[in-house]
C-alpha cells in the first residue's frame, strides 16, 4: 500500500488526511484548499511515523485551517461547495444550494442554486460552479465596457483586442496596452458592482496613460468621480 485515506483527530476537530509514500528524504504535511491535509513521506518510512508526525503539529495545522476559513469567507467563494455556504455575489451574501438536476445555475435574491447530476460530486459541483461564476462576471464586464467605451473612444483608444480572465491573486486588473489585452481576476465576481465598473475604467484609462501619474487619474475621474476612494475600498479586500 503506497497510500490511504484517514480520518485525523486533530485537538477535538476531525481532519481527513491523505497518506502517501514517495521519494522523498523526510515526512510533509500541507492544508489542502478543500480543507483536507496531504502527507508525503519516504519509502522506507511507516505511516504510524507520518500520521504522529502530523497529530504533533495539531496546533499548527488548526491555525492553518482557522486562517483559511477566515480567509474564505472574506472572499465570499465556496470552501467545500455544498449547500448552506455562504458565498457572495457582486458584493451580496447569499447561500449555495446543490440539487440534482441537468448541469445549470440559478441565481435568486438570496441563493445560487447548483444543479449537478450527483450532489455528492463536489469536483463537479466546483466545475458547474466555476464556470458560471467566470460566464456570470465575463456578462458584466462586457457590459460595463460597451457602457464605457465610448468616453475612452475619445481619446483615441482601440477596443481591446483581447479581454482574458483567470484566478489572479496579485491584482483585479491589468492592462497591457501594447498588446491590447486586458485582464481581470475573477474574484471581482464577489466584489461590489460599483468597484467593478472601476476596475474596467481603470484598466481602459491605462491604454491612454501606461502609468498611475496625475494625469491618469483626471482620466479615470473623468468617468469615475470617486475612483480614489474605490480604489482604497478594494485594497481592504485584497
Amino acid at each position: 500500500m503506497d497510500k490511504y485515506l484517514k480520518l485525523l483527530d486533530l485537538n477535538g476537530r476531525a481532519v481527513l488526511c491523505e497518506f502517501e509514500r514517495k521519494r522523498v528524504k523526510h515526512i510533509n504535511a500541507r492544508l489542502r484548499s478543500d480543507g483536507s491535509l496531504y502527507c508525503s513521506l519516504p519509502l522506507y518510512a511507516s505511516f504510524a511515523k507520518a500520521e504522529e508526525f502530523v497529530l504533533s503539529n495539531s496546533d499548527f495545522f488548526i491555525r492553518a485551517l482557522d486562517k483559511q476559513a477566515i480567509s474564505m469567507l472574506k472572499e465570499g467563494v465556496p470552501k467545500f461547495y455544498r449547500s448552506g455556504e455562504d458565498i457572495k455575489v457582486f458584493g451580496v451574501w447569499k447561500k449555495l444550494d446543490i440539487r440534482t438536476g441537468p448541469r445549470h445555475v440559478e441565481e435568486t435574491d438570496s441563493s445560487v442554486v447548483v444543479y449537478v447530476s450527483d450532489i455528492s460530486d463536489t469536483d463537479s459541483v466546483k466545475r458547474v460552479y466555476s464556470k458560471w461564476r467566470r460566464d456570470d462576471l465575463k456578462r458584466i464586464i462586457d457590459g460595463f465596457a460597451s457602457e464605457l467605451y465610448p468616453y475612452f473612444a475619445g481619446f483615441g483608444v482601440k477596443y481591446p483586442e483581447v479581454i482574458r480572465y483567470g484566478e489572479f491573486k496579485s491584482f483585479w486588473g491589468e492592462c497591457y496596452h501594447q498588446r491590447s489585452m486586458v485582464k481581470f481576476s475573477l474574484r471581482l465576481h464577489e466584489q461590489p458592482l460599483d468597484l467593478i465598473r472601476y476596475v474596467v475604467a481603470h484598466e481602459f484609462a491605462h491604454f491612454v496613460v501606461p502609468n498611475h501619474s496625475d494625469r491618469f487619474w483626471e482620466v479615470v475621474t473623468g468617468v469615475i468621480p470617486d475612483a480614489k476612494a474605490c480604489q482604497i475600498r478594494l485594497r481592504n479586500r485584497e
